[in-house]
């Protein structure tokens, strides 16, 4: 068969006496096709829609049929053929899976990126505090000259000028 989409395409051209005019993988000319084939083209033209999921014709994995019926063109009524195509899994599934595959990397990225951020902003929040623990420490072994070096201009950042401002008291007194 043909190869696209991921895998191969088998292309089937039977007339309206369910006969192959025309087969990709080399059944002969205008002989009667396979029961399977006339079961298929027949629940094609059953359907509400233009494909079905059926066994493929060597009898393997489920394969997907699509149909294309001859209908003509105003007064001419068509000679009534109809084209199968017949698809592989790994032919129509090939894009979903491909998806599948940009997904799980655009989201693995976008994770790693979230954990490093995190990671960044809990260790700013954490460092000047474990920094102002570290100096009360000091001050309650009796170093009063204990000072924070936050450079911070939020809560963090008065809570540390506040500390040294303390320390400055009791230093003084």
């Amino acid at each position: 068969g043909i190869v696209g989409l991921g895998g191969p395409i088998i292309f089937h051209l039977i007339d309206k006496d369910k006969k192959t005019i025309y087969c990709s993988n080399g059944n002969t000319p205008l002989e009667n096709i396979s029961e399977k084939l006339s079961l298929i083209s027949y629940s094609l033209e059953m359907s509400e829609n233009d494909y079905i999921t059926a066994n493929g014709l060597d009898n393997s994995t489920e394969h997907l049929f699509v149909h294309v019926h001859s209908n003509g063109y105003q007064n001419y009524k068509g000679l009534g053929w109809n084209l199968i195509s017949e698809y592989e899994p790994r032919a129509y599934l090939a894009p979903v899976y491909k998806l599948r595959q940009i997904f799980l990397i655009i989201s693995a990225t976008i994770l790693l990126l979230a954990l490093i951020i995190s990671w960044i902003i809990a260790r700013s929040i954490s460092k000047p505090i474990i920094l102002l623990q570290q100096a009360t420490k000091k001050m309650e072994d009796g170093e009063f000259k204990a000072r924070v070096h936050i450079k911070t201009k939020d809560e963090i950042g008065q809570l540390g000028r506040a500390f040294n401002h303390m320390v400055k008291q009791l230093e003084e007194q």
